[in-house]
């Protein structure tokens, strides 16, 4: 058994949940991007916080999520 590893594509509703807390980068269909910390996930949304403000998204406005690697 292999993991995806780091920078991978997360998918689920429960691989967001299990990355709360972690840096992410967030990019919408309309191809606008955001790197914030993941600090909420559900079945509906996702909320990320950057530099200045809290973000929501709809799932369905997300063309994908990735963590990012910090150091």
């Amino acid at each position: 058994v292999t993991s995806a590893g780091v920078g991978a594509e997360i998918n689920t509703t429960n691989q967001l949940k299990s990355n709360v807390g972690r840096l992410v980068k967030v990019k919408e269909h309309n191809f606008n991007t955001t790197t914030g910390r993941l600090i909420a996930a559900d079945n509906q949304k996702v909320c990320v916080i950057d530099v200045k403000e809290q973000i929501w998204y709809k799932k369905e406005d997300i063309n994908s999520i990735k963590v990012e690697i910090e150091f």
